[in-house]
């Protein structure tokens, strides 16, 4: 199935912590061919919305949501869509024509590592078969930056334990932080399917990255 509406008004949280993807006014399924879209019909969300289907081509695919994926991680980490304008077509025209900005253009106070720039690069690469070739190649570059964030964490506590934190007293406690478990997403991701589980893992990444590296580490 292909979404071709995912923005962050879309996706909801449950109040037991599972990941809804809403909205399916605008779905089609990739088998079908009569659902194809007519030529030059422009369909989506403009803040969010892939060039090709700002171009309004027909033969849209599963890269489009990987696109829109990729611009609502930008607007996670950033607060901040990457194009915006007065006009909704004005906004259009530049996911089609203009570059899109770094995370440090967008917001100058938050420091991501190299890996998840280039995956945002990756999913937002203007020409579609510049982007990841599938949903799984998606997983496993996500995995990776979890991995990545278990060493640097692990590292973290290493050099805090035992130190604790001073008080304005004078004493000594130790204070811990909660967090989702990147090892406890994947094997989830993993036991799940499709478009829904992708969401968990990008959505805990945005998490994690805020906790390791937005705050200047």
């Amino acid at each position: 199935m292909i979404h071709r509406d995912l923005k962050p008004e879309n996706i909801r949280i449950s109040s037991r912590g599972d990941i809804m993807i809403m909205d399916f006014g605008l779905a089609k399924m990739r088998s079908n061919e009569a659902e194809q879209s007519e030529e030059g019909l422009v369909i989506g969300t403009p803040d969010f919305m892939s060039p090709e289907q700002a171009e309004g081509r027909s033969d849209i695919d599963f890269r489009a949501d990987m696109y829109s994926l990729g611009v609502v991680l930008i607007y996670l980490l950033t607060a901040r869509r990457p194009f915006q304008a007065p006009d909704p077509l004005d906004v259009v025209a530049m996911h089609i024509n203009r570059p899109m900005p770094s995370l440090k253009e967008l917001n100058d106070s938050i420091t991501v590592s190299k890996d998840t720039v280039d995956l945002i690069r990756r999913m937002t690469d203007k020409d579609r078969d510049e982007r990841f070739i599938s949903w799984e190649e998606v997983g496993e570059a996500v995995d990776r930056i979890l991995a990545s964030s278990d060493k640097a964490k692990s590292s973290s506590s290493k050099k805090k334990r035992g130190a604790g934190v001073k008080t304005t007293s004078g004493s000594s406690r130790s204070v811990r932080a909660r967090s989702v478990s990147p090892a406890k997403v994947r094997r989830r991701r993993r036991k799940s399917s499709g478009l829904g589980a992708l969401i968990l893992t990008i959505i805990v990444l945005a998490v994690i990255l805020g906790v390791i590296f937005v705050s200047g580490r």
